[in-house]
């Protein structure tokens, strides 16, 4: 199954740089994944799933990363992910996936939030739409005027030659900070 994945993808121009993970909840599938698409020159990402958190922490974070770049986990139930789990999993260098999302309205948009609050690194959702919105809108919360005020005073100090080599930082969306330099 792993060949004919792979070799579909490849066909189709996919190479591995793509927004595109590949998941499954066998073990041997992303592990052998992992290891036939580097012989093929590719470089998914490949993502372990596990409706519980207790199980992938048994199994081992460290030894979950020697094969795939994530996990993804259900968002529901008493083994479900929360910030606890999902600051183990980064610290094992892991993305974090949460399925599924499903409300809608008010609810939807509050679940959306406590999640991406906790660092939650992407989501498999009913409704895509609402999951882009609340995506949007965390981001936005998270850009602070303090910070932007503070990048345009750099930029202001390096016009007037004031800052050398001043790197200034301002928080984002995670995984997407966005850094500012004054040479």
């Amino acid at each position: 199954m792993e060949d004919k994945i792979l070799s579909t993808l490849i066909a189709k121009g996919y190479k591995g740089t793509d927004k595109l993970s590949i998941q499954s909840f066998s073990v041997a599938t992303i592990s052998n994944l992992h290891d036939k698409q580097a012989l093929l020159g590719a470089d998914f990402n490949v993502v372990l799933l596990s409706p519980s958190t207790t199980a992938l922490v048994s199994f081992g974070l460290d030894k979950i990363k020697s094969f795939a770049e994530g996990v993804g986990v259900s968002i529901g139930g008493s083994a479900g992910i929360d910030a606890s789990f999902i600051k183990l999993a980064h610290d094992a260098g892991l993305l974090v996936h949460g399925y599924t999302f499903s409300k809608t309205g008010t609810t939807a948009a509050d679940e959306y939030a406590r999640f991406f609050g906790w660092g939650l690194d992407g989501v498999f959702s009913n409704h895509s739409d609402l999951a882009i919105t609340a995506r949007d809108a965390f981001d936005t919360a998270q850009i602070s005027e303090p910070g932007t005020s503070a990048l345009m005073g750099l930029g202001l100090a390096a016009t007037a030659g004031l800052a050398d080599g001043v790197i200034a930082y301002e928080g984002g969306w995670p995984g997407a900070d966005t850094f500012a330099s004054c040479e």
